[in-house]
């Protein structure tokens, strides 16, 4: 039992009891005043079967993949299940560590490529980009097909303003893998700031196959279609972007800049707020993480 669920059962012993004091002192309780106090009751007692429940399913799904990986060692596995269990429950560095000491453990490519992987995702999750950057080429190393590893690269080149290393790095991942949403995404995010409308609308359809609710994709979509002078086709995107999360402000305000040299995407445009600042194109910065 973890924490979470020491917490809700201490707090719904604490509810009994109170409650049951105040029965003895209060005998006369009205039938609609004991029945509120039993659906916060069995309020906190499905709280705590639910919490227990997504726990098991995730330590179980947790023991899946370190059986994969270590399933002649069980010591390993332990320490990996281990390793993952702490990522999954945000305390980065100690599990980074662990994951680094289960690496002469490793005996197949596949399982170092997992091992790194984890690694770089912890140190990437507390911006320790230097190891983060390093755990993702060892990655690369022993699998040099891996999507996710140039992605993740893409994601620390964004941060440290390498914009080409960043287009170079996401435009791999995307080759390896056409069905990276995330780096499909991003991808066309920077082709639109390139100024390569059209590649960036292909991109953003093929991330949306994958994830119809990225409105990130949405907005590359959108802006790529203003910039081709398909004015109807952009408002449609438009709609779809506000629709799924993004800030229609937002964007109408980028759409207010390409109109400026495509006129035709004036009647895409409707604002409230011609002050309203834009972030305009936004980018995806890990999924998955």
């Amino acid at each position: 039992m973890d924490k979470w669920s020491i917490f809700l059962t201490i707090v719904l012993v604490l509810l009994l009891i109170w409650l049951s004091y105040q029965m003895f002192l209060a005998p006369e309780w009205d039938t609609k005043t004991i029945a509120k106090l039993a659906v916060v009751i069995v309020g906190y007692i499905a709280a705590i079967a639910r919490h227990h429940m997504t726990t098991r399913k995730r330590d179980a799904a947790v023991s899946e993949l370190a059986g994969s990986t270590f399933s002649d060692d069980p010591a390993s596995r332990h320490a990996l299940t281990k390793a993952l269990l702490l990522m999954s429950r945000a305390k980065f560095e100690k599990a980074a560590e662990r994951f680094s000491a289960l690496q002469d453990k490793c005996k197949t490519n596949d399982a170092h490529a997992i091992l790194y992987m984890y690694e770089g995702m912890c140190y990437k999750g507390i911006d320790r980009d230097i190891p983060a950057r390093r755990a993702f080429e060892k990655v690369l190393e022993h699998d040099p097909t891996s999507s996710m590893a140039h992605f993740y690269l893409g994601t620390l080149c964004a941060r440290a303003g390498d914009v080409a290393g960043t287009f170079r790095e996401y435009s791999d991942a995307v080759r390896l893998d056409p069905e990276n949403a995330a780096a499909c995404c991003n991808l066309a995010n920077l082709c639109v700031r390139a100024g390569k409308a059209e590649e960036a609308v292909t991109l953003a359809k093929r991330a949306l196959l994958k994830d119809p609710t990225l409105y990130q994709a949405m907005s590359a979509a959108c802006i790529g279609c203003a910039m081709l002078g398909r004015s109807r086709e952009a408002l449609e995107w438009l709609d779809r972007y506000s629709q799924n999360g993004g800030k229609r402000a937002d964007l109408e305000a980028a759409l207010r800049e390409v109109s400026a040299q495509v006129p035709s995407v004036d009647e895409a445009v409707t604002t409230e707020d011609d002050d309203e600042a834009s972030e305009g194109m936004t980018a995806v910065q890990g999924g998955e993480e």
